[in-house]
């Protein structure tokens, strides 16, 4: 458990620490923290004078898994915006929730115009969770694998409010020791796991034939996972001294047009129209593109080169405007 960052006060934040270079389909790819943890270059409390800063919030799609760092949407941002500082506060495996907190803890601390939260849009589903599945084996390859169950931070929701809950975080609990409800695996996960040894072919196709609804959550503007969610992000933009604007990264089942996105893209209509969160939705953009199954590799699920690059351009457009607002 050495490989997460320990913060005395929150206890996990959850800024799982890569290895400096990550085994991966596609060959492998390298990686540089900060003292943050997070995978960039250090930044100065005090931006440059006449520069803008965003700082980019997201889980291990803002990192940048299986690509290097010329290769990430972020990248392709500050290449387009050369006059803005873009900070990288991916963090792997985590949550909107967690994300939060690490804004809270150490981006807080950055002076910045602007906060631009990339999470993948299953994150709904792990903001839900108080523990998180963990294999020894994603950290380091001594001895036999150890599967625990990481206890996370969590919010949850006590009238309109939320309360900071495992904080300090309890210790790892094995695997075979927690019941369903606690989680982010679904009830069915075995099953997926099964599905997903047929190869990417195989459960592309099925998944299309069925019709999967990968999220569930985002069907109905009183579910759990939605309300918990919104709640997160509006209290973020309260606390927040920059505007924050919400554009997460879609499924690919949403993008490649296997699963409905009908109740994603009402949340997020329904939240930019509340005015309290300003939401950039670049689904129909990436669903417009020839071969979107291209846009993610082989077998993982998360974007390759050529989805980064997507990615940036179907947001920059939508970005121009906050960017432009923003006074140097």
């Amino acid at each position: 458990m050495a490989n997460f960052y320990d913060d005395p006060d929150l206890g996990r934040v959850g800024v799982p620490l890569t290895r400096a270079f990550s085994k991966h389909e596609a060959g492998g790819y390298s990686v540089q923290r900060n003292s943050m943890g997070m995978r960039d270059r250090e930044h100065e409390a005090s931006r440059d004078r006449g520069r803008r800063r965003v700082i980019v919030a997201g889980d291990s799609f803002t990192h940048g898994a299986g690509v290097e760092l010329p290769d990430r949407f972020t990248t392709h941002l500050a290449e387009a915006f050369p006059e803005v500082d873009f900070v990288n506060f991916g963090m792997p495996g985590c949550g909107v929730d967690q994300q939060f907190l690490g804004w809270r803890k150490y981006g807080r601390g950055l002076d910045h115009d602007l906060v631009l939260v990339t999470s993948w849009s299953e994150n709904i589903r792990r903001n839900v969770a108080q523990y998180r599945l963990w294999d020894s084996r994603w950290s380091d390859n001594s001895g036999e694998p150890v599967v625990n169950w990481v206890p996370k931070p969590y919010f949850r929701v006590v009238g309109e409010e939320l309360h900071l809950e495992h904080v300090p975080c309890p210790k790892p609990v094995a695997h075979d020791e927690l019941g369903d409800g606690v989680t982010d695996q679904s009830r069915f996960n075995w099953l997926r796991y099964r599905v997903r040894e047929l190869g990417p072919g195989v459960k592309d196709r099925l998944q299309k034939l069925i019709r999967w609804q990968p999220l569930p959550e985002y069907g109905s503007a009183d579910s759990e996972g939605w309300i918990l969610q919104r709640m997160i992000l509006e209290l973020w933009q309260t606390e927040s001294p920059a505007p924050l604007v919400f554009a997460p990264i879609p499924m690919y089942q949403h993008i490649e047009r296997s699963a409905s996105s009908r109740g994603y893209r009402e949340r997020l209509t329904e939240l930019h129209a509340d005015g309290r969160v300003p939401v950039i939705d670049v689904l129909s953009e990436l669903q417009a593109i020839p071969d979107r199954r291209g846009l993610r590799f082989a077998t993982d699920i998360h974007m390759n080169q050529r989805g980064h690059r997507a990615f940036a351009d179907a947001l920059i457009p939508s970005l121009r405007p906050y960017v432009e607002d923003l006074t140097p």
